[in-house]
């Protein structure tokens, strides 16, 4: 009910915020009284959502400061990146794309990756080259060739972006992952396979790690989350299931189970887990 009765007590800002962006949002933002109006009330809405315990309630609160605040950084990264850690990738990248703020369309190119929406991505990062062309984009833009299967062009353009750029991490990744696919790497099948994955080039990375013959807790992480990105629960919830063999009382992995049953609906499956981290905790804790 207390629940309940924040979103009633704030439902006035996405009414409020509605009859300001028909008015001219924009013009009036330049009023110091409404500039005013707008910030404290941003804040209050980010306020209530970090100490709201309700999913729910807090998704909500951080949407209608998102929307009050189109030209406030702090209100569009808060919603965006809860989003992001959700796993909810596209709404993330929909809540930049529809902010006030300059956009950077090499962060949201590489939000595209990590949401394996490869033509989205391309099209952010050939904005930001259009832009100027610069060694991020190109290295993002040779990501996308390697995943279609065009090896010569992704090292083409791994080439490109070290160039312009010799201390880029982003050029060095993709010089790395054209080695690999050039059968050319001094990387071992695990390096090679977390560098696949650090690329966000799933299933080539996905395929590496399933034919290491000694797999360990982290591998299965890496595979359980490969599975979820794609949407693929059952299976992540299988390697899940693997790492916590391994690794019995690892409290992230333990959370990530009850988080993919949930996400199932599987509540009911979801409380042995939740029953076994809260023993791990329990034990875990300092006496007094």
């Amino acid at each position: 009910m207390k629940n309940l009765n924040r979103l009633n007590n704030f439902s006035f800002a996405t009414i409020a915020t509605a009859l300001i962006v028909t008015a001219g949002l924009v013009i009036g933002l330049s009023m110091p009284a409404i500039k005013t109006w707008q910030i404290k009330n941003v804040d209050i809405l980010l306020e209530q959502g970090k100490s709201s315990s309700d999913e729910a309630t807090k998704s909500s609160l951080y949407a209608q400061a998102a929307l009050l605040g189109k030209n406030d950084p702090l209100a569009t990264y808060t919603y965006a990146n809860y989003l992001w850690q959700k796993g909810e990738y596209e709404k993330a990248i929909d809540t930049y794309n529809s902010s006030w703020l300059e956009l950077d369309y090499n962060y949201l190119g590489e939000l595209a990756l990590k949401s394996d929406n490869t033509s989205k991505a391309k099209e952010f990062y050939s904005k930001s080259n259009a832009e100027g062309e610069n060694a991020e984009s190109l290295s993002g833009l040779a990501i996308i060739e390697f995943i279609n299967g065009n090896n010569s062009k992704g090292c083409e353009l791994s080439q490109k972006a070290i160039k312009l750029n010799l201390s880029s991490q982003n050029a060095e990744q993709v010089l790395a992952i054209c080695d690999i696919k050039n059968s050319s790497s001094s990387l071992n099948d695990r390096q090679q396979a977390y560098a696949l994955l650090n690329a966000f080039i799933y299933s080539e990375a996905l395929d590496k790690l399933q034919k290491l013959e000694t797999k360990n807790s982290s591998d299965w992480m890496a595979i359980a989350a490969i599975y979820a990105n794609s949407g693929k629960l059952e299976d992540s919830k299988r390697a899940l299931e693997s790492a916590l063999k391994q690794s019995p009382a690892d409290k992230l992995i333990l959370q990530k189970l009850i988080d993919n049953l949930k996400a199932q609906g599987k509540a009911g499956e979801s409380e042995i887990y939740k029953q076994r981290l809260e023993d791990v905790q329990f034990k875990n804790f300092p006496n007094n």
